[in-house]
């Protein structure tokens, strides 16, 4: 019988067709005619976001800003300083062509057609073959119909409630990692495109920055790893330092959301991967069994599980630290 491994060797664009088909039923069930129609989006959060494009378009650009202040709500807002200016810059940037409620539908659903390609290409960097590569998109794909969470982000739910600067940053992010690891195991050439990668990634929203440049860490035992993966971070966060810094530089201003942190293991893994488990865990083990550095592998893997009871934790065991004062990171996400 032939396997996936023996087709894709003999059809080279035979990944090609299967990703953008993946991609395909994501756009089907996202309902492609009411993303192309210029009604106004509703629904979460959505309903808000639609002002932020508008107002860059319509009075920051002209003024040859990104950022700014808006008198439209409340006693006046800063615009973008304290959010993601790089899928409304996207959505402005189309509505050039096609009228606006259809430019920012479709900007919001990209994240999530993208993902299987993403996936893809992070797990060929990690010099897995096609057939491994192409169950790996397919998981993107399973991730993106998860519904055991409505405003974590990633999945269709979080991203149709207003989370699509998320959805973006989460396939960016894997772009990003996988030119890292091409760009110091190959060719310093790809460091620069990991860097405007990297740049994008934390344009778009800042939680999933964060994760990725720790899971970028087993990268700095590599050869020419701890040289080439700070070189990148100074180039992203250089690209990025117009709209990173003023953010860095009055975060003491930022809202407090008052989320409490989660505290069920359920939330951890949530019940749509259980059935997975018998494949995920021999699946693993074959991984790990392939590659000579299991120890940074592990550690990236397991740092999820590592964070998710600090917020609970730490306010416990360090009393006097945490006293009067929440964890800022939550750990939902």
């Amino acid at each position: 019988m032939t396997t996936i491994r023996e087709m894709a060797r003999r059809r080279p664009l035979l990944p090609i067709f299967l990703i953008a088909g993946t991609s395909l039923i994501i756009l089907a069930v996202l309902n492609p005619w009411l993303l192309v129609s210029a009604t106004t989006p509703t629904g979460g959060d959505m309903g808000a976001h639609v002002y932020g494009p508008a107002f860059l378009r319509d009075t920051l650009l002209p003024q040859g800003r990104i950022l700014g202040w808006s008198n439209d709500w409340f006693a006046g807002f800063p615009a973008f300083y304290f959010y993601f200016p790089l899928p409304s810059l996207a959505i402005v940037a189309l509505d050039v062509l096609i009228p606006y409620g259809s430019a920012f539908k479709i900007v919001t659903v990209l994240g999530l057609i993208a993902l299987p390609a993403a996936v893809y290409f992070h797990a060929r960097a990690l010099l897995l073959g096609r057939s491994v590569s192409l169950v790996a998109s397919g998981a993107g794909a399973v991730f993106v119909f998860m519904e055991s969470f409505s405003i974590y982000g990633g999945n269709i739910a979080s991203t149709l409630a207003g989370e699509f600067s998320y959805s973006w940053s989460f396939a960016l992010s894997l772009v990003y990692l996988g030119l890292l690891i091409k760009g110091v195991r190959e060719d310093r050439r790809y460091l620069k495109w990991a860097a405007l990668a990297l740049a994008a990634t934390a344009l778009s929203h800042v939680l999933t920055t964060l994760v990725v440049i720790f899971a970028s860490l087993f990268v700095l035992s590599w050869r020419r790893g701890l040289g080439r993966t700070v070189l990148t971070w100074a180039w992203g966060f250089a690209i990025a330092a117009f709209w990173a810094l003023p953010l860095i530089a009055r975060i003491g201003l930022s809202s407090d959301m008052a989320w409490t942190p989660l505290s069920g293991w359920d939330e951890l893994f949530p019940v749509e991967l259980w059935v997975l488990l018998p494949v995920a865990i021999p699946s693993a083990v074959w991984l790990l069994r392939r590659t000579s550095r299991i120890a940074p592998m592990i550690g990236a893997t397991l740092l999820p599980v590592i964070y998710f009871p600090l917020p609970n934790l730490l306010p416990e065991v360090l009393p006097e630290v945490f006293t009067g004062e929440r964890w800022k990171l939550w750990n939902g996400r």
